[in-house]
């Protein structure tokens, strides 16, 4: 079997786009969350979204968290899924090499996505929301937060931050509350 540096030089390249970021963004994600103080800290906290209708009772608080958590681990499970199908079809020497290269940019778009939506979930809770999950597709993104209901200031400044981390116009941004039941 024959290596061709030009193509094992191109996968490492892939590669560190693909990895690179999200080790990045999760050591942002560690050191913000290290740093922060808990959200039901409410008479210290100066922010005035704890003091709004984000408040949960603690059991609801521990549903929401579940869901969150859950989500996250189902997204990475699929993204994993997905991203080892990319690399099989770009590392496959039997494919035509547009295919090759179309999964290799597949690649680079999923990194990209990955990206957006943790440093989208990393501003959105620095801003004292207990938690969240941003789902970017295409051209649009939508948030889901813990809480029953948001007053149009706390929406735009959602918005605003989402629209910020992953280069989409507000209005292709919805947010979904996310009501807990048991």
């Amino acid at each position: 079997m024959r290596i061709d540096l030009n193509k094992l030089k191109r996968l490492a390249i892939i590669t560190a786009i693909v990895v690179i970021p999200i080790i990045c963004v999760n050591l942002i994600n560690v050191s913000l969350t290290k740093n922060s103080q808990p959200v039901n800290q409410e008479a210290s906290n100066p922010n005035p979204v704890a003091n709004t209708s984000i408040k949960k009772t603690k059991p609801q608080e521990n549903v929401s968290i579940g869901f969150f958590a859950e989500f996250r681990m189902e997204r990475e499970r699929v993204r994993s899924k997905q991203i080892e199908l990319l690399r099989e079809i770009a590392n496959n020497q039997t494919n035509t090499q547009k295919v090759r290269d179309a999964a290799a940019m597949r690649l680079v778009q999923v990194a990209d996505t990955v990206e957006k939506e943790m440093q989208a979930e990393t501003l959105i809770r620095s801003k004292g929301y207990q938690d969240c999950a941003v789902i970017v597709k295409n051209d649009q993104a939508t948030i889901v937060l813990p809480v029953r209901s948001l007053d149009e200031a706390h929406i735009s400044e959602i918005t605003g931050l989402t629209s910020l981390t992953t280069g989409l116009p507000k209005n292709r941004i919805t947010i979904a509350p996310r009501e807990n039941y048991r």
